[in-house]
């Protein structure tokens, strides 16, 4: 199996991205336009997205099981017609 470790924060948006939209760091806002080109890579691979990002702590596979951060990520997803596959584990600090 093909695998996108996806890292959403410098890939699916950027500094630059929501300094000109006004937005915060920490906005959770995904820059649409770069939404085709992961599908455009996801399709000519073949290959299943899995998110490395700090987000996947809010993203989970069932869909009613997410909060208002993971319905987000799960709904533009979505939109574009990309689907998650999983995500690393989050792992605790000793």
């Amino acid at each position: 199996m093909k695998i996108i470790f996806l890292d959403i924060d410098g890939v699916l948006n950027s500094s630059q991205y929501r300094s000109q939209m006004g937005m915060g760091y920490f906005s959770e806002i995904i820059d649409r336009r770069k939404m085709p080109l992961l599908k455009k890579i996801a399709e000519e691979t073949g290959a299943q997205i899995v998110l490395s990002s700090t987000w996947r702590k809010f993203w989970n596979p069932g869909e009613n099981q997410l909060d208002p951060a993971g319905q987000y990520i799960h709904h533009i997803f979505r939109e574009f017609g990309l689907r998650i596959h999983s995500k690393t584990p989050v792992l605790e600090r000793a």
